[in-house]
C-alpha cells in the first residue's frame, strides 16, 4: 500500500471506534430478547446517528457539499445499517453480539 492508502486506512479505523462503543437504550428491561419495537427504532436512531458522526470525522466526506453529504448517507443508510448488523454478527452464537447493547 501507497503512504496515501494507509493514512486513509487508518482514518477508517479511527472514524470506526464510534461504532465500536456500546449502544445504551436506557430501559428498565434485563434482558436482550425483552426488547419492545420502540427499543428496536431507538436503538436504529442511535446507530443511524453514529454512522452519521463516523462518516463526518472521514476527510473525504468532508469535502462533500453539505446536499451531496446528505444524499450519500441517504442512499447508504440500509446498507450501512447491515454492515454494522454483520460486524456484530456472532456466528459461534448465530445471534448478534448483545455486549454492544447496555440495556
Amino acid at each position: 500500500l501507497f503512504a496515501d492508502d494507509k493514512l486513509l486506512l487508518q482514518e477508517l479505523i479511527t472514524a470506526n471506534d464510534i461504532l465500536k462503543q456500546p449502544l445504551d437504550l436506557s430501559t428498565n428491561q434485563k434482558h436482550f430478547n425483552e426488547l419492545s419495537l420502540m427499543d428496536v427504532v431507538r436503538m436504529t436512531d442511535l446507530a443511524l446517528r453514529r454512522i452519521i458522526n463516523m462518516a463526518k470525522e472521514l476527510t473525504f466526506f468532508k469535502s462533500l457539499s453539505s446536499k451531496d453529504q446528505i444524499s450519500v448517507l441517504k442512499g447508504s443508510c440500509s446498507e450501512l445499517l447491515i454492515l454494522r448488523g454483520v460486524m456484530v454478527f456472532d456466528q459461534k452464537k448465530h445471534a448478534w453480539n448483545t455486549s454492544v447493547i447496555q440495556v
